[in-house]
């Protein structure tokens, strides 16, 4: 038990300074040097950048993210079923864990009143 815990703990922190580290390459309102990640984010909820800025949006997606990924890794990975099998659940799970990660943040930032006004 304490084996499984330590393992996701430890996906948990390689992927959190994996996406913060991916940060630096990213530009502060220039779109083509900002993730992909928060391009998405920004695009499907329609936030505004003025509003919210690129550092406080990182700040609270990547550590989500990171608990999305590192949590489908532990469960793939631990799963005793065929390779084939786990490698289609963890994308499953992937999946599932993103678009709802999604829709929580835009709802956050739509009840903040972070979108722009169309």
């Amino acid at each position: 038990m304490i084996i499984y815990i330590l393992e996701f703990v430890l996906l948990y922190i390689v992927s959190i300074l994996l996406f913060f580290a991916l940060k630096k390459i990213g530009n502060k309102g220039n779109k083509k040097k900002m993730m992909a990640e928060v391009l998405v984010l920004v695009k499907l909820y329609n936030l505004d950048l003025k509003k919210v800025s690129y550092d406080n949006l990182c700040k609270v997606l990547f550590p989500i993210l990171a608990l999305d990924l590192s949590l489908t890794v532990f469960f793939a990975v631990n799963l005793p079923l065929n390779i084939f099998i786990r490698i289609v659940i963890g994308i499953g799970i992937l999946v599932l864990s993103t678009i709802l990660t999604y829709r929580i943040l835009g709802i956050y930032y739509a009840k903040k009143g972070m979108i722009k006004n169309v």
